[in-house]
């Protein structure tokens, strides 16, 4: 999205953010990988690897290839089984075959199950939406019913191929925010299934008060007034260090309108509440004329008023610039000077239908 261009520096955890799948609390992803190599599974693993067969009957024709239990292989956090398998049998001396699975040592959970297939065909997203729900209720059964979907990947340029479905479970207020992955191909069905990985930092919903979720809705409301009942669904606090920028912790908040798949925008603010950078998922049809720079900083002013408020006069206007481009938006950066803080700035962006694009407020080291 050409949106994005404009809010990157703040957006380093995009909103397409890689599928994630996160742990109760919050805690730091493995660094390092202590895998060892066993000759067997436990009978919790067992009876994971049978569910398996039974969804993924082809897998009974392939052979185990090696067998791996430990932790920090691909980042989910937890002890868990990697058992490789190949088409010819063989024994491994690398986890590199021709299909693998993944399971928890303590609960017996599938993490991820995954064929290695080369150049699937993508499928129309209506089908693969069908095919990847109809998956998840026989696999995971009423556990799908928590997820709906929030967007689509066609792979094309990769070695994979195919479509896939990315699910999302919204915070609950003892768990985080929850994602999984149903890679499929045309003609094959599904061919991966992917529960998503421990992100740092990501929130609980107990772990946000009411207050402060309030504020930030109220700022997208004022900035979207199309919004309708928004929802956060992700909420992740942590310290951010962002290229020239001077390092600072901050509260990023994901939202959604309910009953809507995928997200509506994105906001973030400091410890202290104050707006650093908001911005909206979705993108209006192109329109090349930029708003005219008069009228953007009319908008621009209005805006410092509503989100800042009181502290809205720390804030002076400095220049205007405007981009235009032939076949897409084109936009228009009005920008503001910290009174008292020489290198803090704030940018407002707009297409040229005066939406706005992004909000964004940063210091330069």
């Amino acid at each position: 999205m050409n949106i994005k261009k404009t809010t990157a520096i703040f957006l380093s955890m995009s909103l397409l953010i890689t599928t994630p799948v996160f742990s109760k609390e919050p805690q730091k992803p493995v660094q390092t990988t202590s895998m060892q190599t066993l000759t067997k599974i436990d009978a919790t693993a067992q009876k994971s690897l049978n569910k398996i067969y039974q969804v993924f009957p082809e897998l009974k024709n392939y052979h185990i290839g090696m067998i791996q239990k430990g932790t920090g292989k691909h980042g989910y956090g937890v002890e868990q089984w990697d058992i490789t398998f190949t088409k010819e049998k063989k024994k491994l001396n690398t986890p590199q075959g021709d299909a693998s699975v993944e399971i928890e040592v303590s609960t017996g959970e599938i993490l991820n199950v995954n064929f290695q297939d080369k150049q699937l065909a993508p499928l129309p997203h209506n089908q693969a939406e069908q095919q990847a729900k109809d998956f998840l209720q026989r696999f995971i059964g009423n556990e799908s019913k928590q997820y709906i979907v929030q967007r689509f990947e066609d792979n094309t340029l990769g070695t994979t191929g195919g479509t896939n479905v990315v699910f999302s479970k919204k915070m609950q207020p003892n768990e985080t925010f929850k994602t999984i992955s149903v890679r499929l191909g045309a003609n094959v069905g599904v061919r991966a299934f992917a529960r998503g990985h421990t992100e740092l930092g990501d929130l609980t919903g107990n772990q946000l008060n009411r207050q402060e979720i309030q504020s930030a809705l109220n700022k997208l409301y004022k900035v979207y007034p199309e919004a309708k009942q928004l929802e956060v669904v992700r909420a992740n606090r942590g310290k951010r260090d962002v290229g020239f920028l001077v390092k600072y912790e901050s509260t990023q908040l994901w939202v959604q309108e309910k009953g809507k798949n995928g997200f509506f925008g994105f906001v973030e603010y400091d410890l202290s509440g104050n707006l650093l950078s908001l911005s909206k998922s979705e993108t209006s049809p192109p329109i090349e004329k930029p708003l005219p720079e008069n009228k953007a900083k009319e908008k621009a002013a209005v805006l410092v008023k509503d989100l800042y408020e009181k502290n809205w006069g720390d804030y002076a206007f400095s220049h205007v610039e405007t981009k235009p481009f032939k076949n897409k938006d084109s936009i228009t950066k009005v920008y503001f000077k910290h009174v008292n803080i020489p290198k803090k700035e704030l940018e407002i962006v707009f297409n040229g239908d005066g939406s706005v694009v992004s909000v964004t407020n940063f210091e330069k080291k």
